[in-house]
C-alpha cells in the first residue's frame, strides 16, 4: 500500500515513522521546505525518514498544479495531509 504524505518534514511525521515501518507501507513524502527558522530541523527530520527503505521524497509545493499532475497516475491508497504554515500570522 502507498501513502502520500504532505508536510513530511514537519514535527508530527516522526510519530508516524515507526507505524509505517511496522505496516510495510510505501511512503511518498512531499514538502516545500519553506525557508524559515525551522529549515535545519526539517532537513534532520528528512534524513530520519530517508532511513526508511520505502520512502521517496519530492520537494513540491502542494498549491502548485504540477503537484496534482505529478501524482495523478501513481496508485495511492491513502493521503495523510499534514502540510501547513506554522504560525497564524504567517498563514495570512
Amino acid at each position: 500500500k502507498t501513502i502520500l504524505l504532505t508536510g513530511c518534514a514537519g514535527f508530527i511525521v516522526l510519530i508516524f515513522k515507526a507505524y509505517f515501518e511496522k505496516k510495510k507501507y510505501s511512503i511518498i513524502g512531499i514538502d516545500n521546505f519553506t525557508n524559515d527558522k525551522s529549515y535545519k530541523i526539517k532537513k534532520i527530520r528528512l534524513e530520519i525518514l530517508n532511513q526508511y527503505n520505502s520512502f521517496s521524497f519530492y520537494r513540491i509545493d502542494i498549491t502548485n498544479n504540477y503537484f496534482i499532475r505529478k501524482f495523478k497516475k501513481k496508485k495511492i491508497n491513502y493521503i495523510i495531509h499534514l502540510a501547513a504554515v506554522a504560525g497564524v500570522r504567517k498563514s495570512f
